[in-house]
Formats: C-alpha cells, sequence, structure tokens
C-alpha cells in the first residue's frame, strides 16, 4: 500500500488570559501560570486532538522564546520559580507533551519574525520518503 504525504493544517482562535478553567484544566497542573503560547497549544490540541494522528516528533515553531514570559516573571518581582511554569522554549512544551501522554523528540525553532514560516520550511526537510508524521506547532498574536 502506498502511503500519501499530505499538509493538514488547523487554525484554533483562543482567547488569553482566561477568567475562568478551561475544558482541560483538571488533566494540566499550574493551568493558571501558562503563559499565552503554552496555554494556546494545549487549548488548541484538546478541541483537535480527535483529527490528529500521534506524531513521530513534534517540531515547536517558539515566537519570542520564552521572553515574554520571562519579562513577566521580573516585573512580578516573584522571587521563586516555583510562580514561572516554564523559562525555556523546551520546557514550554513540556504541558502539552505531558497532556497528550506522548513521548518523543521535540524540536525548538525561535526564528523571529519569520519563527512559523521557518519551521515549516524545516519541517519538509525533516520528512523522508517514509513520509513520516511530522507536527509542527505554532501560535501566532492575532492582536
Amino acid at each position: 500500500m502506498k502511503k500519501v504525504c499530505g499538509l493538514k493544517y488547523f487554525h484554533h482562535p483562543y482567547s488569553f488570559p482566561r477568567s475562568s478553567p478551561p475544558s482541560w484544566a483538571e488533566k494540566v497542573d499550574r493551568w493558571h501560570q501558562l503563559d499565552a503560547y503554552s496555554f494556546g497549544l494545549i487549548d488548541a490540541y484538546a478541541h483537535l486532538q480527535d483529527r490528529l494522528e500521534a506524531p513521530e516528533f513534534i517540531l515547536l515553531a517558539s515566537p519570542s522564546a520564552s521572553n515574554d514570559a520571562d519579562q513577566a516573571f521580573v516585573l512580578s518581582k516573584a522571587k521563586s520559580p516555583a510562580k514561572m511554569v516554564h523559562t525555556l522554549p523546551n520546557v514550554r512544551s513540556s504541558s502539552l507533551v505531558k497532556f497528550m501522554g506522548w513521548g518523543g523528540p521535540v524540536l525548538c525553532l525561535q526564528k523571529d519574525p519569520q519563527t512559523l514560516l521557518t519551521a515549516i520550511v524545516e519541517g519538509l526537510d525533516l520528512i523522508d520518503p517514509s513520509c513520516r508524521n511530522l507536527m509542527i506547532w505554532g501560535v501566532v498574536n492575532q492582536a
């Protein structure tokens, strides 16, 4: 049987911050401390999971890395790292992969202002003739 390769694109708008817990809140430790990006990743997956196949690996397009969350942490004068869910982009995906119940390689990209486009281009380079399932996650600010 010949396997057909293709690209599936999903778009999931979400609002952040939330005043009420999302439907998936009980499944994510400290969901209220997620930054907008981490929140969006989980919210999108929670709403799209029935349409997605399990990936062989994930390419995380992480615009601005964790700079916004790091700045908010410093400006809040928080003294403990326990007040922050992540400090590095690869940790940013940890809540998502835990929610997915998935373990495997995650590659992180930060190449602003074209992070998502770069991830798609690099993702195409990573697909081999066996057409393994690559999941590219990215969040775009619509403000």
